[in-house]
């Protein structure tokens, strides 16, 4: 679904560190950098503190982050999107939690904000996490040739359209041909990811 895929497109630019959450100065230099953030959150591209755009950037991400701990999470960003914007992003069948923890990964290894990752940014988040590379079918992974070369056959598999790239969709679509089927038997390393 392309709404879903925009929104891991956004969040992941934003999550410039990639470690799953965004923090205000991360949205501030993402804003700043692209102006469809910007568009995005209905927020100025440039903030100063005498006209009121710090006021509004704060009053933005404190409705957004809301436990108040100074990050935004995917889970506190899609449930601002579906709240302010006309059309919600589906994940069909898939609860809050795990969509949450989908975007964790997904934001943890789209290193470079592009909305997409790699094969090569799936390998240094594998190797860097390894509860990453659990999830994706690989409980350890190293900087050898085997887990590169196992990593690769996961990822030509779940890269359906063969772009090279792995979008949101196709994350999603890999979390429902190997664990929706067995939703209370989900991989321990992921559940402690929530």
């Amino acid at each position: 679904d392309e709404e879903v895929e925009r929104l891991g497109r956004i969040f992941g630019e934003c999550d410039i560190m990639g470690d799953g959450d965004i923090t205000k100065r991360e949205l501030i230099k993402a804003i700043k950098r692209n102006g469809d953030i910007a568009s995005f959150f209905n927020l100025p591209r440039k903030f100063r503190k005498d006209d009121g755009s710090m006021d509004m950037l704060d009053e933005k991400f404190r409705n957004i982050d809301k436990d108040d701990d100074g990050r935004i999470v995917w889970e506190e960003f899609v449930s601002f999107y579906a709240v302010h914007c006309k059309n919600k992003p589906r994940t069909s069948e898939i609860d809050d939690a795990t969509t949450s923890t989908l975007g964790m990964i997904f934001g943890k290894c789209d290193k470079d904000g592009s909305g997409k990752i790699t094969s090569k940014e799936l390998v240094k988040a594998c190797v860097k996490d390894a509860d990453i590379a659990n999830f994706f079918g690989c409980k350890k992974v190293t900087a050898d040739a085997e887990g590169r070369r196992r990593l690769e056959e996961v990822f030509v598999a779940m890269d359906k359209d063969g772009s090279k790239e792995l979008t949101w969709d196709e994350l999603v679509q890999f979390y429902r041909d190997n664990f929706k089927a067995r939703t209370d038997d989900l991989a321990p390393a992921v559940l402690d990811m929530l």
